[in-house]
């Protein structure tokens, strides 16, 4: 398993760790469980949620760099042209932590999603409008390399045309 270890420096350029990229023996085990259903008609509901954990083969000490039990929850409806719905993202604390590395408190997030869908003479397009964690919450995803000095963004607006061919 080959990894950034942190080296416990400081760069004073940029008051972030110094990592060197390590290999060792390890042992990895994980699970990842997906499901899509359509209930009634125009309503989706999907799905997602994976787990891994690790640990080094020589120390059995937890691998660093190991996400936590996260999934998502989405929930669509789908009119002729038009889609919308809403997405639930989560993630449980992390605290099998390697060396040097900082515990990450769980979260949950919301997202709202629009999507219109039309044709412009030969070409498919859609207008997409989402509004991802929509209560600002304030979140920290384990596997960030600035999450010690930066949360994750908070509420925030996407406005996409897309055109596909």
């Amino acid at each position: 398993y080959i990894f950034p270890r942190d080296i416990g420096q400081l760069n004073y350029r940029t008051l972030l760790p110094t990592y060197q990229f390590t290999g060792l023996d390890a042992l990895m085990v994980g699970s990842e469980f997906r499901f899509d259903i359509k209930p009634w008609n125009g309503v989706a509901l999907g799905g997602s949620l994976t787990f891994v954990r690790g640990e080094l083969s020589a120390s059995r000490k937890p691998l660093p760099w190991m996400p936590p039990l996260s999934g998502r929850l989405d929930v669509r409806y789908n009119l002729e042209k038009l889609n919308f719905g809403t997405t639930l993202r989560a993630a449980a604390a992390q605290e099998r932590l390697g060396e040097f590395e900082q515990r990450t408190a769980g979260y949950y997030v919301y997202d709202l999603f629009g999507q219109y869908i039309f044709s412009a003479g030969q070409w498919l397009s859609s207008i997409d409008l989402v509004i991802a964690n929509v209560s600002n919450a304030t979140y920290r995803r384990h596997l960030s390399r600035v999450k010690s000095i930066m949360p994750e963004p908070g509420r925030n607006f996407k406005l996409l045309y897309k055109v596909y061919f």
